[in-house]
């Protein structure tokens, strides 16, 4: 695999930019208001939450006790009471460290 320059690595990255703000304005421009458009996009989106919705919820389900244990954590956090959540929930606080969401 060759080598990219820095000079050539700004180049991609400026035309990268100025691709995304002609998307962006072609969007706002031509695209947002046409009905023809809107409904192609409600079907698209549809036709994904069909085709993916198991996944989602099994997702939920794996992701289930370490979601439970990050928002008891923030809510602890956020009232000032970490300390608190360390010693009622010990087993939750190691789970959270050893997925690198708290720092020990």
């Amino acid at each position: 695999m060759e080598e990219i320059s820095n000079t050539e690595i700004k180049k991609i990255i400026e035309n990268q930019k100025k691709i995304n703000i002609a998307q962006k304005k072609y969007y706002h421009e031509k695209l947002k208001d046409n009905q023809e458009y809107k409904a192609k996009a409600r079907e698209r989106s549809r036709q994904w939450y069909i085709k993916n919705n198991k996944k989602k919820k099994e997702k939920y389900e794996k992701n289930k006790e370490v979601t439970n244990a990050k928002q008891l954590y923030l809510y602890h956090k956020n009232k000032g009471q970490s300390n608190k959540f360390v010693n009622k929930y010990p087993e939750k606080y190691e789970m959270l460290i050893s997925k690198g969401f708290v720092k020990d």
